[in-house]
């Protein structure tokens, strides 16, 4: 069982989610048009995480914005 809370997505969610892979995920946030991020140290690792309502904030926001990315419809 995970210890992630069911209020936030992990990249891998977000990404599915948004039928978006991790290098376009990735792309979109270093032009700082991502949703926020959050990270969770654990040990030597950190856990990043999406909340549920920044992610959902996002998609309504970028619904249409995919084009600017080279996502040719």
């Amino acid at each position: 069982m995970s210890n992630t809370p069911q209020y936030f997505f992990s990249i891998n969610e977000f990404c599915k989610a948004a039928s978006m892979s991790r290098g376009f995920f990735y792309k979109i946030c270093k032009a700082g048009k991502g949703p926020n991020l959050y990270k969770e140290e654990e040990g030597q690792r950190s856990k990043v995480f999406i909340p549920a309502d920044e992610a959902q904030e996002w998609f309504e926001q970028n619904k249409m914005n995919l084009v600017e990315y080279t996502y040719d419809h």
